[in-house]
């Protein structure tokens, strides 16, 4: 069996014993050590997706980039991240979960390069960092939001890429170059320096998994 095929095989095993999507429970724990909590109170007591997402779109409707500072930013991408997979099997509010994306990165669209980095390294931690089944799962998560990001306007792709090159850097042990402008091209490049055959060699067919995220 080649690492491909390993890789495969480990993924759909792990796959079966994860839960690959948020419920009512997850979205209040988080929000109760958020920074955004405050804005969203009612949330806690909304469980039904389609009404939980109308309900954050309205909220955000009423504020603008400059009410919030940047670790709300951060939170609030957090919780649109979060919520492109709570419920994941509710097709019908699909286009709602993007919106809501499109929103927070509209909301946040203002920002340096070291800002985007505060906020890629937040979200490193959140959905990438840690051991076990519960590591796959955060990143699954995220995974699924990850193509809206790239293609969101505001600044939801340069946080994309920002992500994107500090999870290489995790593993290339170069430091990530995060600039103005060039920062796909910085990303490929990165990616080549990768040693698939090591990570295989290690047993680390989940960090195969993540590194592919492109």
């Amino acid at each position: 069996m080649n690492p491909t095929e390993l890789l495969d095989s480990s993924i759909e095993s792990d796959e079966d014993k994860i839960r690959k999507s948020y419920d009512h429970e997850d979205l209040k724990t988080f929000l109760a050590k958020s920074t955004i909590k405050d804005y969203f109170q009612r949330a806690l007591q909304i469980s039904d997706c389609y009404q939980l997402l109308s309900y954050l779109q309205a909220t955000l409707s009423r504020y603008v980039w400059a009410d919030f500072d940047l670790e709300e930013k951060l939170d609030l991408y957090i919780l649109a991240i979060m919520m492109m997979t709570y419920e994941q099997d509710n097709f019908i509010v699909i286009n709602k979960r993007f919106t809501l994306l499109d929103t927070v990165s509209n909301l946040v669209y203002i920002l340096y390069p070291d800002q985007i980095e505060f906020i890629a390294n937040g979200l490193y931690k959140n959905f990438v960092q840690g051991v076990g089944a519960k590591r796959l799962e955060n990143f699954l998560n995220m995974q699924a939001a990850f193509p809206r990001l790239m293609l969101s306007s505001g600044s939801g792709s340069d946080v994309a890429l920002a992500l994107l090159l500090t999870i290489l850097s995790r593993y290339t042990k170069v430091p990530a170059r995060l600039q103005m402008t060039g920062n796909a091209r910085n990303a490929f490049e990165m990616a080549k320096l990768v040693s698939w055959q090591q990570l295989a060699n290690s047993d680390q067919y989940h960090d195969m998994f993540i590194n592919s995220l492109d």
